[in-house]
């Protein structure tokens, strides 16, 4: 177990640094902390096999090599290349990520624009403009699908407020608007909210 633990550590540590990679750049791309890559390299823990494959097929290496061969014996032809590859790779990745979540969030405000012109011809109450607010929270729970699934921790953490506090202004701007009540202390649930996804948040980097 010491022996496997001591080549997992230094392969980690080898491949890392022949990618040009730093501690937190490779964290941010397994979705950990740099303290926990810091605890893998110095062979003061393992990842779980999840991460162990996330790693392999970040660096294009097999589980056996990882695992049993030091990195001495790992065939990495043209490192350099293979980085640049690694690097364009991820680049394009993320900007197609980007422009995917941008599109999404947009098509939102393109149905809001939608609805407040049909309510224009049709209604005549003055608050077509509504839909716009309603657009907010939609466009946030759409955001926060999205980088839930491509983005980083921060992301997710930043997404989840706008969330919450997104929902609680249309709840206020509803009841002003429609029922004609200063509903503000809606507003009050937002700080033990606020609390509850700093307190995830935290404990999800702990855990990592």
């Amino acid at each position: 177990m010491n022996n496997i633990k001591e080549t997992v550590s230094g392969n980690i540590l080898a491949l890392r640094q022949a990618a040009g990679m730093t501690q937190a750049e490779l964290a941010e791309k397994l979705n950990y902390t740099d303290k926990a890559v810091s605890k893998w390299e110095h062979g003061e823990a393992l990842p779980d096999i999840g991460t162990l494959a996330e790693i392999c097929r970040l660096f294009g290496i097999t589980m056996d090599s990882l695992v049993f061969s030091p990195i001495s014996d790992i065939d990495i032809k043209n490192e350099e290349d293979a980085a640049a590859k690694r690097e364009y790779s991820e680049k394009q990745r993320l900007r197609t990520r980007i422009v995917i979540t941008l599109m999404s969030f947009f098509l939102v405000w393109f149905v809001a624009v939608l609805v407040f012109i049909l309510l224009q011809f049709f209604e005549h109450d003055g608050k077509a403009w509504m839909s716009f607010i309603y657009a907010v929270p939609v466009s946030m729970i759409v955001l926060l699908v999205l980088v839930s699934v491509w983005f980083g921790r921060t992301v997710r953490f930043i997404s989840i407020t706008a969330l919450v506090w997104s929902l609680l202004a249309t709840v206020f701007i509803s009841m002003l608007v429609f029922a004609g009540f200063n509903f503000w202390f809606v507003f009050l649930l937002g700080i033990p909210g606020q609390i509850i996804i700093i307190l995830w948040w935290s404990m999800k980097r702990v855990n990592s």
